[in-house]
């Protein structure tokens, strides 16, 4: 495939928010892990946060919640909920996905390879 004097002939994904909806799930994990320390986390301040590493996602919070909350306890159990979440629901994939964007791909015969950050996937 061709753009402009460009041959594209690979395309890399990157999974999270591209390929499956993880930023839903792992919200909602925040969500519930917070309520256990009775904070709220707004939609507006998570999304600071995606795609940061945790420190920077601390980091973050911090500017917001202040020091006095336990960050790495409220990010052990936002992970066991996101972990039960992903057993008990599965992730779901992005619309579109399979139906255009993978399919478009293929037509044209590009390679495709999938990038991460998530820990745990055997991707990364």
């Amino acid at each position: 495939m061709k753009i402009g004097r460009y041959k594209i002939e690979l395309i890399i994904f990157d999974m999270d928010g591209l390929m499956f909806d993880t930023e839903k799930l792992i919200y909602r994990s925040w969500k519930e892990s917070c309520k256990k320390y009775k904070q709220k986390i707004s939609n507006g301040i998570f999304k600071k946060t995606i795609g940061l590493d945790w420190i920077r996602t601390i980091e973050v919070y911090k500017k917001y919640y202040g020091s006095s909350l336990p960050y790495e306890d409220i990010i052990d159990e936002t992970m066991n909920i996101f972990e039960d979440f992903i057993r008990s629901e599965g992730v779901p994939l992005k619309e579109g996905l399979l139906e255009k964007l993978l399919e478009y791909n293929k037509k044209k015969q590009l390679k495709m390879a999938i990038a991460t950050s998530t820990e745990g996937t055997g991707l990364s």
